[in-house]
């Protein structure tokens, strides 16, 4: 039999969070690059809670 090494799980690094989008234009194409690398990093599973999370990060008009 051989013995299990006394491993340490392996930890995801931390990520700085994201900035809020607000309507943007000039900043839309970062602000949704971001998103999906935040989205992946995380393993979101579906586009229903890409979105919600996508929304929690909006602010002013591009919010509503």
């Amino acid at each position: 039999l051989m013995a299990t090494p006394n491993e340490k799980p392996i930890r995801k690094p931390k990520i700085a969070t994201l900035d809020k989008y607000n309507r943007s234009r000039t900043k839309l194409r970062t602000f949704l690059t971001n998103i999906d690398l935040y989205c992946g990093y995380n393993d979101v599973p579906n586009d229903e809670e890409k979105i919600l999370i996508a929304n929690t990060y909006m602010k002013g008009k591009a919010a509503s």
